[in-house]
């Protein structure tokens, strides 16, 4: 009798489940805005003069720069790791998490053809 009032009370509610969901959802919204909204608003500052690379004067305005934008992608893959691990079943944090597999893969083989397509100018063919 108490197993059966232990498994019939360990159930999750359907509200749980719901909160469960959406704070997955919410989690991963903040990792897309931080893949994919951070750089574009860099970008925006940087052509707008707001945020600026003075490397002619000796004068180097690092604030924005490369550093922002990989600090931005690894704050994102951090949030859509603890959603992965805090909620496994969530379809939408699946989807996201294969999203950056994908363009991680065409990262590493755009810089692949990149050195050899500069190895093979090298090589003067």
């Amino acid at each position: 009798m108490d197993n059966q009032y232990y498994q019939r009370n360990n159930v999750p509610s359907q509200k749980d489940l719901e909160t469960k969901n959406t704070t997955a959802t919410v989690l991963c919204i903040i990792s897309l805005f931080f893949f994919f909204g951070v750089p574009i608003i860099i970008g925006i500052l940087f052509k707008v003069g707001i945020l600026y690379f003075a490397w002619g004067t000796g004068n180097i305005n690092l604030l924005g720069g490369p550093a922002l934008f990989y600090l931005s992608t690894m704050i994102a893959f951090a949030f859509i790791i603890v959603t992965r691990i805090k909620y496994p079943s969530n379809r939408f944090a699946k989807i996201v998490m294969r999203i950056y597999i994908g363009i991680i893969i065409l990262s590493i083989l755009l810089v692949i053809a990149l050195f050899a397509s500069v190895f093979y100018q090298l090589r003067g063919f």
